[in-house]
């Protein structure tokens, strides 16, 4: 898999609910999650779609995580409230 130059892949937003959500295709060598402060509930991340808010890594409100992945697709999000926001930056390191 090539990649491209190490530095930012790509950004953006998902809007998180009561079901399972699958991140977009986006290949990378990890990626910084963060939900943010204005969030009023827990945002929960796994591997698969059987991600639950019992299961999940929670992030709650302000909370950020970097996860090592070679694809945003990889990772699922479910929230424990209705339109809650995940936000991410997909980063590429260049080798050492």
């Amino acid at each position: 898999m090539e990649l491209p130059k190490s530095g930012i892949a790509g950004h953006g937003q998902t809007t998180v609910g009561a079901s399972a959500v699958q991140m977009g295709t986006l290949e990378c060598q990890s990626v910084l999650l963060k939900a943010p402060a204005s969030n009023t509930g827990n945002v929960f991340i796994g591997n698969s779609s059987a991600v639950t808010t019992s299961t999940g890594f929670i992030l709650g409100p302000g909370d950020a995580i970097e996860v090592g992945v070679g694809n945003l697709n990889l990772i699922y999000a479910i929230a424990s409230a209705a339109d809650q926001k995940l936000h991410y930056i997909t980063i590429n390191r260049a080798p050492i």
